[in-house]
């Protein structure tokens, strides 16, 4: 028994030194196992709620915006989208306004930090702030008799003027001429605003013409997005005339959505012309 026992640790010696001195090749050594990356597949619950906030923010309807961007952002969206449509507004909002914080502008602002909190919309939101305080300590009281109660007659129509066909035919060219937007926006571009400012010089010079002002857009969505989006547009060309001074009286505002379109709506380039205001002048 000892003597097997004894050949049996020979041998196990001798096996032993067999490997040492031959080790396995690295070759056929078994290579170690990893683990792949799960894919994670893009939240389409959360694009279609992003796509249907987009649309209300183009009609103007802010809270049901908010709204729908504050319930992608619960489902994991980082909220960048809305964001950047509150601050977009609530900028073009304060370019435009006379009040460098008025409740609507605030409003945006606000929403706009619930769903991002950024060192701007803070800044933006303090400037707000010192505008009003600023305001309230520039309003002082002072008690005054009664001003006469003065009996201001409204304007006399315009009387009819004659002008020659030749500058006429100027007038209307000028008039007529179209302004054009970005896809889906609807705020006035640096050359947009040049020919605004030619027809308000033409308008304070002949006050009896009144003009029509037609808003469009390409085929692109359906009568649900471009009706509202067309309107806006129009209206935004209004307001710019009747802030260079031109009465709203003499102004009036359609939507068209896509139904008259300038150019075929083919390609990206014919659909730009699409996406513009038509002027049509009448009275002269």
């Amino acid at each position: 028994m000892e003597k097997r026992l004894l050949y049996f640790i020979l041998l196990m010696m001798f096996i032993s030194g067999i490997f040492a001195q031959n080790p396995i090749p690295e070759d056929i050594k078994p290579s170690p196992v990893t683990k792949s990356k799960p894919v994670i597949q893009p939240n389409k619950e959360i694009a279609a709620i992003l796509g249907d906030a987009k649309e209300a923010s183009v009609r103007k309807s802010w809270d049901d915006a908010f709204a729908l961007y504050k319930k992608a952002k619960e489902l994991g969206d980082d909220g960048t989208a809305g964001y950047n449509t509150f601050m977009k507004e609530a900028k073009y909002l304060k370019n435009n306004s006379d009040d460098d914080c008025n409740s609507n502008i605030k409003k945006h602002l606000n929403y706009a930090k619930l769903l991002k909190d950024t060192p701007e919309v803070n800044q933006l939101l303090k400037e707000c702030e010192n505008a009003k305080t600023e305001k309230k300590e520039e309003i002082i009281v002072i008690e005054t008799e009664p001003e006469p109660m003065i009996v201001i007659e409204a304007e006399p129509e315009p009387k009819p003027m004659i002008i020659d066909e030749n500058v006429i035919k100027a007038l209307i060219n000028i008039l007529s001429e179209p302004i054009f937007f970005e896809l889906n926006e609807y705020n006035l571009t640096p050359s947009s605003i040049e020919i605004l400012d030619r027809k308000v010089a033409i308008l304070k010079k002949y006050p009896v013409i009144k003009i029509v002002i037609a808003g469009n857009t390409c085929d692109l969505g359906d009568n649900h997005l471009n009706v509202p989006l067309s309107q806006h547009r129009a209206d935004v060309a209004r307001d710019y005339l009747e802030k260079g001074g031109i009465n709203a009286n003499r102004m009036t505002t359609i939507s068209q959505a896509s139904n008259y379109p300038m150019d075929t709506n083919t390609d990206e380039k014919n659909r730009s012309k699409n996406e513009r205001c038509d002027f049509k002048p009448s009275g002269y």
